[in-house]
Protein backbone atom coordinates (compact mmCIF):
# COMPACT_ATOMS: atom_id res chain seq x y z
CA UNK A 1 0.00 0.00 0.00
CA UNK A 2 1.19 3.54 -0.82
CA UNK A 3 -0.35 6.52 0.96
CA UNK A 4 0.26 10.08 2.08
CA UNK A 5 1.84 10.08 5.53
CA UNK A 6 -0.07 12.16 8.10
CA UNK A 7 1.75 15.16 9.53
CA UNK A 8 1.23 13.83 13.08
CA UNK A 9 3.20 10.70 12.14
CA UNK A 10 5.92 12.74 10.46
CA UNK A 11 6.32 14.65 13.74
CA UNK A 12 6.42 11.45 15.78
CA UNK A 13 9.07 9.72 13.63
CA UNK A 14 10.94 12.78 12.35
CA UNK A 15 14.37 11.85 13.75
CA UNK A 16 14.30 8.43 12.05
CA UNK A 17 12.83 9.83 8.83
CA UNK A 18 15.34 12.68 8.78
CA UNK A 19 18.31 10.32 9.04
CA UNK A 20 17.06 8.21 6.12
CA UNK A 21 16.19 11.29 4.07
CA UNK A 22 19.64 12.84 4.52
CA UNK A 23 21.17 9.82 2.78
CA UNK A 24 18.83 10.23 -0.21
CA UNK A 25 18.60 13.94 -0.99
CA UNK A 26 18.68 15.20 -4.57
CA UNK A 27 22.09 15.81 -6.16
CA UNK A 28 21.49 19.56 -6.12
CA UNK A 29 22.06 19.48 -2.34
CA UNK A 30 25.41 17.62 -2.42
CA UNK A 31 28.18 19.40 -0.55
CA UNK A 32 25.75 21.82 1.10
CA UNK A 33 24.97 21.94 4.81
CA UNK A 34 21.25 21.22 4.57
CA UNK A 35 18.94 22.66 7.23
CA UNK A 36 16.43 19.87 7.81
CA UNK A 37 14.27 22.23 9.88
CA UNK A 38 13.28 23.89 6.59
CA UNK A 39 12.17 20.56 5.12
CA UNK A 40 10.30 19.71 8.33
CA UNK A 41 8.48 23.08 8.26
CA UNK A 42 7.52 22.56 4.61
CA UNK A 43 6.21 19.07 5.40
CA UNK A 44 4.14 20.51 8.24
CA UNK A 45 2.70 23.24 5.96
CA UNK A 46 2.07 20.77 3.09
CA UNK A 47 4.43 22.65 0.76
CA UNK A 48 6.22 19.29 0.73
CA UNK A 49 4.50 15.95 1.18
CA UNK A 50 5.64 12.59 2.51
CA UNK A 51 4.26 9.35 1.10
CA UNK A 52 4.96 5.89 2.49
CA UNK A 53 5.08 2.35 1.20
CA UNK A 54 3.36 0.34 3.94
CA UNK A 55 4.40 -3.25 4.46
CA UNK A 56 1.18 -5.26 4.63
CA UNK A 57 2.86 -8.18 6.38
CA UNK A 58 2.78 -8.01 10.16
CA UNK A 59 6.17 -9.64 10.64
CA UNK A 60 8.08 -6.67 9.24
CA UNK A 61 11.35 -5.72 10.89
CA UNK A 62 10.37 -2.06 10.61
CA UNK A 63 8.68 -0.90 13.79
CA UNK A 64 6.22 1.37 11.97
CA UNK A 65 5.58 -1.01 9.05
CA UNK A 66 7.11 1.27 6.42
CA UNK A 67 9.05 -0.21 3.50
CA UNK A 68 10.14 3.21 2.31
CA UNK A 69 8.99 6.72 1.57
CA UNK A 70 8.95 9.45 -1.05
CA UNK A 71 9.06 13.19 -0.41
CA UNK A 72 7.46 15.43 -3.02
CA UNK A 73 7.31 19.20 -3.47
CA UNK A 74 5.64 21.59 -5.83
CA UNK A 75 8.01 23.14 -8.34
CA UNK A 76 7.42 25.86 -10.91
CA UNK A 77 8.51 25.85 -14.51
CA UNK A 78 9.23 29.57 -14.53
CA UNK A 79 9.67 30.03 -18.28
CA UNK A 80 6.23 28.67 -19.06
CA UNK A 81 4.36 29.33 -15.81
CA UNK A 82 3.21 25.83 -14.88
CA UNK A 83 3.70 23.55 -11.89
CA UNK A 84 5.33 20.16 -11.62
CA UNK A 85 5.40 17.72 -8.75
CA UNK A 86 9.05 17.16 -7.90
CA UNK A 87 10.02 13.83 -6.39
CA UNK A 88 12.51 15.27 -3.92
CA UNK A 89 13.72 12.11 -2.18
CA UNK A 90 13.12 8.37 -2.49
CA UNK A 91 14.00 6.02 0.37
CA UNK A 92 13.52 2.25 0.34
CA UNK A 93 14.35 0.25 3.46
CA UNK A 94 13.54 -3.06 1.72
CA UNK A 95 12.79 -4.03 -1.88
CA UNK A 96 9.74 -2.37 -3.41
CA UNK A 97 8.35 -4.40 -6.29
CA UNK A 98 7.02 -3.17 -9.62
CA UNK A 99 3.37 -3.54 -8.58
CA UNK A 100 4.00 -1.21 -5.63
CA UNK A 101 5.80 1.30 -7.87
CA UNK A 102 2.81 1.27 -10.24
CA UNK A 103 0.51 1.96 -7.29
CA UNK A 104 2.76 4.80 -6.10
CA UNK A 105 2.88 6.29 -9.59
CA UNK A 106 -0.93 6.19 -9.91
CA UNK A 107 -1.32 7.85 -6.49
CA UNK A 108 1.25 10.57 -7.19
CA UNK A 109 -0.18 11.17 -10.67
CA UNK A 110 -3.67 11.63 -9.21
CA UNK A 111 -2.34 13.99 -6.51
CA UNK A 112 -0.40 15.98 -9.12
CA UNK A 113 -3.46 16.36 -11.36
CA UNK A 114 -5.64 17.49 -8.44
CA UNK A 115 -3.03 20.14 -7.66
CA UNK A 116 -2.74 21.31 -11.28
CA UNK A 117 0.77 19.93 -11.83
CA UNK A 118 1.52 18.97 -15.42
CA UNK A 119 4.41 16.54 -14.83
CA UNK A 120 6.15 14.41 -12.22
CA UNK A 121 9.90 15.05 -12.24
CA UNK A 122 12.85 13.71 -10.26
CA UNK A 123 16.64 13.84 -10.09
CA UNK A 124 18.47 10.63 -9.22
CA UNK A 125 21.76 8.86 -9.72
CA UNK A 126 20.30 5.66 -8.28
CA UNK A 127 20.16 2.93 -10.96
CA UNK A 128 17.06 1.36 -9.35
CA UNK A 129 15.13 4.64 -9.59
CA UNK A 130 16.10 4.92 -13.28
CA UNK A 131 14.98 1.32 -13.82
CA UNK A 132 11.61 2.04 -12.19
CA UNK A 133 11.06 5.21 -14.24
CA UNK A 134 11.77 3.27 -17.44
CA UNK A 135 9.45 0.44 -16.30
CA UNK A 136 6.67 3.01 -15.74
CA UNK A 137 7.16 4.41 -19.26
CA UNK A 138 8.97 7.56 -18.18
CA UNK A 139 11.94 9.31 -19.79
CA UNK A 140 15.25 8.86 -17.99
CA UNK A 141 17.46 10.13 -20.83
CA UNK A 142 18.16 13.58 -19.37
CA UNK A 143 21.22 14.47 -17.33
CA UNK A 144 21.37 16.89 -14.43
CA UNK A 145 24.39 19.11 -14.85
CA UNK A 146 25.79 20.84 -11.77
CA UNK A 147 28.60 23.38 -11.50
CA UNK A 148 29.86 24.84 -8.24
CA UNK A 149 29.51 28.59 -7.66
Amino acid sequence: MFTKYPQTEIKKYWEVLKAAMLENLPPTTMGIDVDTDVIFAKLMSDEMQMWIFVNKESDTENSNGAKGFIITAYASELGFNFKTLLIYAVVATIHIDEFEWKEAYATLKSFARKNKCLKLVAFSANPRVTEVVNFLGGDSSHNLLVLEV
